[in-house]
């Protein structure tokens, strides 16, 4: 069973809090990389949950269901939401360029410091906020009440 609406936006928020942390200044890097990588793993779980909810509500597209629904990850979901027309063509570049950035980021962690770290997460997190937070909604609004 996936995620309800409410676990995703409880762990949007999540992401924000780590994202916004002040209490102890020296822990504040990591928090950053927390939140980044929080809102990585919820902007994937609403792609997912969005493409194969639409895949799930369209018969002529069930043999790419099945084909799918073994491996259905980012790559998969932006490439499926953009071509059901449910992301513009702005949306789709800003998602693929967002996973490149997250995989080299994830694949390169420690071979940084912390800080450089810490930086990109934080320009990462900024960049991608209002696209995550405008598809959440379009989720919300596919699901309904």
């Amino acid at each position: 069973m996936p995620a309800s609406i409410e676990d995703i936006q409880r762990l949007y928020l999540r992401a924000r809090e780590h994202y916004l942390y002040k209490k102890y200044p020296e822990e504040e890097p990591i928090h950053k990389i927390e939140a980044f990588l929080l809102q990585t793993v919820v902007l994937e779980g609403i792609l997912v949950n969005y493409g194969l909810l639409l895949l799930k509500s369209r018969s002529d597209l069930i043999a790419l269901l099945g084909k799918r629904s073994g491996r259905y990850g980012y790559d998969n979901a932006i490439n499926d939401l953009y071509l059901l027309g449910v992301i513009s063509t702005a949306e789709f570049k800003k998602l693929d360029t967002l996973k490149n950035k997250r995989n080299d980021f994830i694949h390169n962690l420690l071979s940084r410091n912390l800080e450089t770290a810490s930086k990109d997460a934080s320009q990462y997190y900024r960049a991608s906020s209002v696209l995550v937070s405008r598809l959440l909604q379009k989720l919300k609004k596919k699901l309904g009440p």
